[in-house]
């Protein structure tokens, strides 16, 4: 009866409700891993700057115009 399609109806859309939570949970933590990976990404350029700056000032200051 009438109360059979409600409660199919309400079995699709708590089933609609679980699957977007389930794709929303993934696409929260791709951005999380993307972010660290990123802060990652940007200490590892910032160390290999510093330590090219540091190798630079080695050079004696006749040789940086070659």
């Amino acid at each position: 009866g009438l109360g059979d399609v409600y409660k199919r109806q309400l079995l699709e859309d708590l089933l609609a409700l679980e699957q977007q939570r389930i794709a929303l949970n993934m696409q929260i933590s791709l951005l999380h891993t993307l972010g660290r990976q990123a802060q990652d990404c940007a200490g590892k350029m910032a160390q290999a700057e510093d330590a090219y700056l540091r190798r630079l000032k080695s050079i004696p200051a006749a040789m940086h115009d070659r």
